[in-house]
């Protein structure tokens, strides 16, 4: 879709590492920085893990498709030959997650960059987190929290060092949009309440991810029928079934959009759709 707002992940096959050591992943990390030049993408944000990694990409032309063919494929490729292996390294296809608006587009932003503090040795693990659901376990110790905000400002592999001003951030990195939607007039203001926007969670634990307990693909935001039709058609001229589905007070709560039979498999493509919406349904 061009224009498009993106949420990317990829994994290892068999939640293997795709990245073994720190010349693998500043590889990769080179790799993004020839995308704007390749393809005319806007990274806005990354973070690297050891056996998956996000991104948040805008694609001004219809091509994520074709840029992540190649981002994915080069990796493979160059990774094969230095650790002189063969066969596929990725899950499958990536996953894109459709984001339509800003608030949408800043709380995605904030589950990438603290994606390497969720873990289970500071206590904000997939048990954790569900214990916290239920309104139970301890509020964490100030060492912790010191420890959980450490990791947080010291890890490289992340854009969000230089979205808190705690290193420049590369030419090729477009932080203009995220950056400014926490607020703040000066960069040095941007900069802070983006981190407090980020960290304050640390301190107790963290929100939900933003599509918790959602199946499928997902736009976040507030829009129109009209605008998830287009949003389906994304770069093939797709045509597509749209499936509502409403709570009881009539508000919709998404669309699931799936390929109607020859259509050549939006599914496929790794862009499972299911809108999430944010007002009343009006007919």
């Amino acid at each position: 879709m061009g224009g498009g707002r993106y949420h990317v992940t990829s994994r290892g096959n068999e939640q293997r590492h795709i990245f073994r050591g720190d010349r693998d992943r500043q590889h990769f990390i080179e790799l993004l920085a020839a995308w704007p030049e390749q393809f005319g993408t806007r990274l806005h944000a990354h973070v690297l893990m050891n056996n998956h990694y996000h991104l948040m990409v805008e694609t001004p032309e219809p091509n994520l498709s074709r840029a992540m063919q190649w981002l994915n494929g080069s990796y493979t490729t160059w990774f094969n030959v230095r650790h002189r292996r063969v066969g596929h390294l990725f899950q499958g296809r990536f996953k894109a997650f459709l984001v339509e608006d800003d608030a949408g587009w800043q709380e995605v932003g904030r589950y990438v960059h603290l994606n390497p503090v969720r873990v289970d040795a500071l206590a904000l693990g997939k048990s954790d987190r569900s214990t916290r659901k239920l309104g139970a376990g301890e509020p964490p110790s100030p060492e912790l929290v010191t420890r959980r905000l450490e990791i947080l400002r010291q890890y490289r592999w992340s854009s969000y060092r230089a979205y808190a001003g705690l290193e420049p951030a590369p030419a090729w990195l477009f932080t203009d949009l995220l950056g400014a939607l926490c607020g703040g007039r000066s960069v040095k203001e941007r900069c802070k309440a983006l981190q407090v926007y980020t960290e304050d969670v640390l301190r107790e634990g963290l929100p939900p991810r933003p599509w918790e307990g959602l199946i499928g693909g997902l736009i976040l935001g507030s829009v129109t029928l009209s605008e998830v039709q287009a949003a389906a058609l994304l770069a093939g001229r797709y045509y597509v079934n749209i499936h509502t589905a409403l709570n009881p007070g009539g508000e919709i709560r998404g669309f699931l959009v799936t390929p109607e039979p020859g259509a050549m498999g939006l599914l496929g493509s790794g862009l499972a759709l299911l809108v999430l919406l944010r007002r009343k349904w009006r007919a």
